[in-house]
């Protein structure tokens, strides 16, 4: 067992206690695709104007949602590297999760909570109090292959 423990310490894993006597072993998983920043004055009225659509984290699992979702997008969010990062973007072999929340010291992160469920989770300092947490909208995709899935359509977002 202290063999378990410290392999999942080593790569990255924590111990998840979702559900009734569940003790399993919870990764880190993705890659962040690009993200804005509502700090960023020429980024901040396209950033507000998304988040009024994504106040929860949002799953996108095939090419269509993906590309209603980037031709959606405000154009002062459409830079010339956010269109590269987004371009980049394989939902043949991936999925993706959009996410927007108030970043002051706060630091986030996609877990894979087993069975193809991801978490969007964001952690901050508690002895930290902002007055003002401007809003981070990130981009995140995900690899089937790290999720152990052959269809995006099987992955589910959970909270």
């Amino acid at each position: 067992m202290a063999l378990l423990l410290l392999g999942a310490v080593l790569a990255g894993c924590r111990w998840d206690t979702d559900g009734p006597g569940a003790r399993l072993p919870v990764a880190q998983v993705g890659s962040l695709v690009h993200r804005w920043a509502e700090s960023d004055s020429a980024e901040a009225p396209g950033v507000r104007a998304v988040r009024r659509h994504h106040l929860e984290p949002q799953l996108i699992t095939d090419e269509q949602q993906w590309s209603r979702f980037v031709r959606g997008l405000p154009a002062s969010l459409r830079t010339t590297e956010a269109r590269q990062d987004l371009d980049r973007v394989d939902l043949r072999h991936s999925v993706v999760v959009v996410a927007a929340y108030g970043k002051c010291t706060e630091v986030s992160h996609l877990e894979d909570r087993g069975d193809a469920r991801l978490a969007f989770v964001v952690t901050s300092d508690p002895k930290t109090n902002c007055a003002w947490s401007p809003t981070q909208l990130e981009i995140w995709q995900v690899g089937l292959d790290e999720l152990g899935v052959d269809d995006g359509g099987s992955v589910r977002l959970t909270g």
